[in-house]
């Protein structure tokens, strides 16, 4: 359940609104972490492309245009729609865990979290 909220949470960054989550869209990205959207947004991309890209943040000479362009790009190569299904699959994997276990309130809260997880980035 936790790996599934840090990804749901890492997926947020890239597509919440500040409205939404109080932070900027691409606030993880600002402050240099690279998070799972962006490890798959690199795959696709260009060994040229990502050398500029790497360049850039290593240098700490990246703009708001810069960013806009990375939020874009993951934002459009499906690393969202990628890591919206790891999500799930670490979701269902607990799930099955949990199944283990004779139902109880405590089991049925765990389960209702669960799914939160996933839903929550939808």
């Amino acid at each position: 359940m936790g790996i599934a909220f840090q990804i749901v949470d890492d997926v947020l960054d890239y597509t919440s609104t500040a409205e939404k989550s109080g932070k900027q869209t691409g606030n993880d990205l600002r402050e240099g972490k690279v998070t799972l959207p962006l490890i798959y947004t690199l795959t696709y991309l260009q060994k040229r492309e990502r050398d500029t890209l790497e360049h850039l943040f290593k240098n700490g000479r990246a703009s708001e245009r810069d960013y806009l362009r990375i939020l874009k790009l993951v934002q459009d190569n499906g690393a969202i729609n990628k890591c919206r299904r790891d999500a799930q699959g670490y979701v269902d994997l607990a799930e099955s865990h949990l199944s283990l276990f004779p139902s109880s309130p405590i089991k049925e809260s765990l389960l209702k979290l669960n799914q939160f997880i996933v839903d929550r980035s939808s």
